[in-house]
């Protein structure tokens, strides 16, 4: 999708983009033929030949960021986090979940929750939904880190779709089913990382993680 991506260069708009590929130019090669300077777009051949996504990013509006994922989704943490309250400044963060679209791999504070910072740089592409408000923010404060992946936000994503609200709102909507965890919200989260602290409740741990 990047190569028939437009909308990333100084001046081209959507709208400029779709009138583009109306007239046959679809790729970078033919819309060469109308700049008197394609160093840009030689810039953007030598970045996706090094694997770059957030140099796509940097130039694409949050909604937009979807069209990264073609070209890298063997390099995709979908990620999600869990804390013990809202306030960054004041809470931890409880667990972290991340997947690869292989496997699951959990996080948990007092366990292996360091480990995250290592593991999660062998990635070059994130995913979550409002992970830029939330999710991301929360980890460069706890950790002292900066996350410098290119990000694919699901919440401005889906709200350029027509879909609003909480994500399990928009799952409703699309008929996605939880089954028996439809009700556990982030509050509840707090409450079963609480049960697990207090009583090392193993079960409580497995429902949060799930």
């Amino acid at each position: 999708m990047l190569a028939n991506t437009l909308c990333h260069i100084p001046r081209v708009s959507l709208n400029k983009e779709r009138g583009l590929w109306h007239q046959g130019i679809t790729t970078w090669d033919s819309y060469r033929a109308l700049v008197k300077n394609p160093a840009f777009l030689d810039e953007c051949e030598v970045q996706l030949s090094q694997r770059n996504p957030a140099f796509f990013a940097e130039g694409l509006k949050s909604d937009q960021h979807w069209r990264l994922f073609g070209d890298f989704q063997d390099s995709v943490a979908y990620l999600d986090i869990e804390t013990s309250g809202l306030d960054r400044f004041t809470s931890e963060i409880t667990t972290i979940a991340v997947y690869d679209g292989t496997e699951v791999r959990t996080y948990v504070n007092g366990r292996n929750l360091s480990a995250f910072k290592r593991e999660i740089e062998q990635y070059k592409l994130l995913v979550s939904f409002n992970g830029k408000c939330f999710d991301v923010p929360f980890i460069n404060r706890y950790f002292g880190i900066e996350l410098g992946h290119a990000h694919i936000d699901l919440r401005f994503v889906l709200k350029r779709l027509g879909y609003s609200g909480g994500l399990k709102q928009i799952e409703r909507q699309l008929d996605i089913d939880r089954g028996d965890l439809r009700d556990v919200d982030g509050f509840f989260a707090v409450t079963l990382w609480q049960e697990y602290q207090r009583r090392k409740n193993e079960a409580a741990l497995e429902t949060l993680l799930a």
